[in-house]
């Protein structure tokens, strides 16, 4: 179950590995 709390880790992990 995807929530926009979820989106919003996903992009802050995204950005912490670039």
């Amino acid at each position: 179950m995807k929530t926009p709390f979820n989106a919003l880790l996903e992009a802050s992990l995204l950005r912490d590995a670039a």
